[in-house]
């Protein structure tokens, strides 16, 4: 999770699939990026905002592909990097 500066309104979230580990282990990986809005409200009502976008679905549906060597074998599915579905 980072939060930049110039991006005062956002955090941005980064989901790696299968799991960050697939980089050391020389497995093929993609990471996402979300962007969940903030503001000054209450923090704990934020919170509980986030977590309801996030646990909403399927993050990766919901997240932007950001990079990964998975991501030049034309992946269709992401789940398929691990062999799920």
């Amino acid at each position: 999770m980072s939060a930049w500066l110039w991006e005062p309104e956002r955090i941005n979230l980064f989901l790696f699939h299968p799991s960050r580990s697939a980089i050391r282990e020389d497995r093929p990986w993609l990471q996402f990026r979300m962007a969940l809005a903030v503001s000054g409200d209450d923090p704990a009502a934020q919170a509980e905002r986030l977590a309801e976008q996030l646990t909403a679905g399927d993050p990766i549906g919901q997240g932007h592909e950001r990079g990964g060597p998975g991501r030049r074998g034309g992946v269709a599915d992401p789940r398929s990097l691990c062999g799920a579905r």
